[in-house]
C-alpha cells in the first residue's frame, strides 16, 4: 500500500485496510457465534459451517488480486537481478522497458496517467535515488544497521512488536472471560463482547478524518501516550479492587 499510493493518502489507505481486517473480525465473531445454534453441542457441523465461510473472502481476495497494478518500486528493482535471473524471472532484455512499464504504474496511480506531474516526478526521482543507495550499499543484514539505518529497523521492529504486546490481543482472545468476571453470562456474554469489535470501527473511521492531516508520526506517538495512561488506569484499578 506504501508503494502505489500517494504520499497524501497513505494514512488513509492504510486506515481502509484496518477497517477491512475490523470490519471481518467483527462479522466473523457473530457468524461464530450464529453458528453455535447449529447441530448438537457435540456435533462439529457449528464448527465446519464457521470455517467454511471464511473461503468466501479468500476466493474474493484471490479472483481479484490480478487487477492490482505492479509496484512501480519492484519494476524499478529489477535492475538488482544478475541477468540470468533477470530473463528468468521478467522475461524482459530491456531494464528500460522495465522503468517505462514502473513510470506508467507510478503516472497512472498517482496522477491518473499524467506523466508531467510534478508529484510523479519527484516519486520517480525519490525511487531512482533509493535504489542507487541500494546498490551501492552494504548486501544482507549489514544494509539494515550501516549508515544510522539501524535507527529505523529498530523502530519498524519495536513498534510492530509493542502493538502487539500493548494488551488489545488480549481483550480480543479473552473479552468473553472480563465479561464473565463483570458478571455476565450465557448468550449477553457472547453479544456483549462483540462491543469491542464495533468499537475498533467507530474509532478507526473516527481515525480516517484526519489521519492525513494530523499525520502518522504524531498519531503514533500521542497514541502511545494515550495508551500509556490507560494502562496506567487499569494498573491502578487492579491494585486497589479484588478481583
Amino acid at each position: 500500500m506504501a508503494e502505489i499510493a500517494r504520499k497524501d493518502k497513505r494514512g488513509s489507505i492504510i486506515v481502509i485496510q484496518q477497517l477491512a481486517i475490523e470490519i471481518g473480525i467483527l462479522l466473523m465473531y457473530f457468524i461464530g457465534y450464529g453458528c453455535s445454534f447449529i447441530g448438537s453441542p457435540t456435533s462439529s457441523t457449528s464448527f465446519r459451517v464457521a470455517w467454511a465461510v471464511q473461503f468466501v473472502p479468500a476466493a474474493l481476495l484471490m479472483a481479484l488480486l490480478p487487477l492490482l497494478p505492479r509496484s512501480p518500486r519492484w519494476l524499478a528493482k529489477v535492475r538488482i537481478f544478475p541477468a540470468v535471473w533477470h530473463n528468468l524471472l521478467l522475461n524482459n532484455n530491456s531494464q528500460v522497458g522495465r522503468d517505462e512499464e514502473a513510470f506508467d504504474v507510478l503516472s497512472r496511480i498517482q496522477a491518473g496517467g499524467n506523466k508531467n506531474d510534478a508529484l510523479v516526478i519527484a516519486e520517480w526521482d525519490e525511487i531512482q535515488y533509493t535504489m542507487r543507495l541500494e546498490r551501492e550499499g552494504p548486501k544482507g543484514w549489514r544494509k539494515f544497521i550501516s549508515n544510522g539505518m539501524w535507527r529505523r529497523t529498530f523502530a519498524g521492529v519495536s513498534v510492530q512488536a509493542w502493538q502487539q504486546l500493548s494488551g488489545a490481543n488480549v481483550m480480543t482472545y479473552y473479552i468473553v472471560y472480563v465479561f464473565a468476571m463483570a458478571g455476565l453470562s450465557g448468550n449477553i456474554n457472547l453479544i456483549s463482547s462483540g462491543v469491542q469489535y464495533a468499537l475498533f470501527i467507530i474509532f478507526s473511521l473516527v481515525t480516517f478524518l484526519f489521519i492525513d492531516k494530523a499525520g502518522r508520526r504524531p498519531l503514533l506517538i500521542y497514541g502511545a501516550l494515550g495508551m500509556a495512561a490507560c494502562h496506567l488506569v487499569v494498573g491502578g484499578e487492579l491494585g486497589v479492587v479484588d478481583v
